[in-house]
């Protein structure tokens, strides 16, 4: 089993951030599973244009809220397997979300 928790994992090659975007990579290839595990965090405002050609993506929503807007279509919908999407925090809040990838 594997264990971490966020404090370990500030300041490290683990803890990315972006204009509007921190993730913190709990799990990732190098851990030796087929899958990562990231807690993001996106500021009040931020849209993100994401695109995950190789991998299944999931996220669940732990505080604030968002939208994922299929790129596409600019429809509001379920997350699906290798299309561009747009995730927003369009409130007063930021948003945070836990993501899950796994290489197809």
């Amino acid at each position: 089993m594997i264990v971490r928790n966020l404090v370990e994992l500030a300041g490290t090659e683990r803890d990315v951030r972006g204009d509007g975007w921190r993730s913190r990579r709990l799990l990732r290839r190098d851990d030796g599973v087929k899958f990562s595990l990231h807690l993001t965090e996106i500021e009040a405002g931020t849209e993100l244009e994401l695109e995950y050609a190789n991998h299944f993506e999931a996220n669940y929503c732990i505080a604030g809220n968002g939208e994922v807007i299929e790129v596409a279509s600019g429809k509001t919908q379920r997350i699906s397997q290798r299309r561009k999407r747009r995730l927003t925090a369009p409130g007063q809040a930021p948003g945070q979300a836990i993501s899950a990838w796994l290489a197809v």
